[in-house]
């Protein structure tokens, strides 16, 4: 395992009692290029594979922004410990077995919003919006798996602060940089 992976590691183990430690910031660009953020729920970190494992639904910006480009940026920031992560990564979108994973850890009221009106669309009646919590995923849930190439971790605490870069092209060697 590498060591930004052990790194983020021990972030979360600090962070476990704290639900909006999952929050992570992705950045992906539209069509004109402009750069597109939305916080999104971290659901798995897979240490062994370099992946994180988001859910989201398929009728939002951001799938179509993945389907042109595959780059994006998560930046996952941790206030007791004051660290950032900035992973730099290639999404890809999930279906199968992985998705049905993704879809049990998530709480009713959470699947009950892939059965809402279209995300970033006018606002529909509030009927709209009362629906069953759905047995199954619907077609607009769906995974997405953030395939990290790159990495800047930067630690807050201490004078001066500490930031490292590691890159999978050069086996995740940390190469120290200035804060």
């Amino acid at each position: 395992m590498a060591s930004w992976q052990d790194d983020l590691d021990v972030a979360r183990a600090k962070h476990r009692r704290d639900p909006t430690s999952r929050y992570a910031q992705l950045a992906t660009t539209d069509a004109d290029g402009r750069p597109r953020c939305r916080t999104v729920v971290v659901r798995t970190f897979e240490p062994e594979t370099a992946r994180l494992l988001v859910a989201t639904d398929a009728r939002s910006a951001k799938v179509t922004q993945l389907e042109r480009s595959r780059w994006v940026e998560l930046c996952w920031y941790f206030r007791k410990t004051r660290e950032q992560f900035r992973l730099l990564a290639q999404g890809s979108i999930l279906h199968g077995d992985i998705t049905r994973k993704l879809w049990a850890s998530l709480s009713p009221s959470g699947r009950r919003s892939f059965l809402w009106p279209a995300p970033g669309q006018p606002r529909a009646p509030s009927s709209r919006f009362e629906v069953d919590d759905p047995a199954a995923p619907p077609p607009s849930f769906v995974g997405l798996a953030l395939d990290v190439d790159e990495v800047d971790h930067l630690v807050l605490g201490g004078d001066p602060h500490q930031r490292r870069r590691f890159r999978r092209a050069d086996g995740w060697q940390r190469e120290a940089l200035n804060p």
